[in-house]
């Protein structure tokens, strides 16, 4: 079977909330996961480029990035295909309000502080990105 590359950009959107930082999330229905906001790069996109027009895209709030956090990467299957998926993150804060959901493969958007964002968080390697834009702020848990 062969494998298919992809490459999305994303990132960890952070803001000064009532309680300390909360993080940007949102919620996809199909499958069930709340996660951070990313997606694909368009041809010759670069990846910052991509992952500010993706997190507006996606939660309605236009970010500017601060940093590169790194980049993660895993595998899946889909439709009898196999995909190598790489992903480009940055840590951003936020320029504007929330709007409206733009995506409709996302029901919800939320700030969340960094805690409940842990345990909401679908995935391990979203996490790890939230902790390293943690470190970066000079913040902790």
């Amino acid at each position: 079977m062969s494998v298919h590359e992809l490459h999305s950009a994303g990132g960890v959107v952070l803001r000064v909330g009532a309680a300390g930082l909360d993080v940007l999330l949102v919620h996809m229905t199909d499958p069930d996961q709340w996660r951070l906001p990313k997606g694909k790069l368009r041809r010759e996109e670069p990846a910052a480029v991509a992952a500010v027009r993706e997190i507006r895209e996606e939660s309605g709030v236009l970010a500017e990035i601060l940093s590169p956090l790194g980049e993660t990467e895993h595998s899946f299957t889909q439709d009898a295909h196999r995909y190598r998926k790489g992903v480009t993150w940055f840590l951003l804060r936020p320029v504007s309000p929330m709007t409206a959901l733009a995506d409709p493969d996302f029901d919800q958007v939320a700030w969340m502080p960094i805690d409940e964002a842990f345990a909401r968080l679908t995935f391990e390697n979203e996490r790890s990105m939230v902790s390293r834009a943690m470190d970066l702020c000079g913040a902790s848990r």
